[in-house]
């Protein structure tokens, strides 16, 4: 594999971990949002 090709697969297997990253922790959020509300 060459340099470039090399870079351009990491930063396409970054950019999924990062997504999903982002994914989860979208979620945890409004998971927490959800207990807030249905805490009285």
């Amino acid at each position: 594999m060459r340099e470039g090709e090399k870079s351009k697969y990491l930063g396409k297997k970054m950019r999924k971990i990062i997504d999903f990253l982002s994914n989860v922790l979208e979620l945890k959020d409004l998971k927490h949002e959800f207990f807030l509300k249905r805490s009285p």
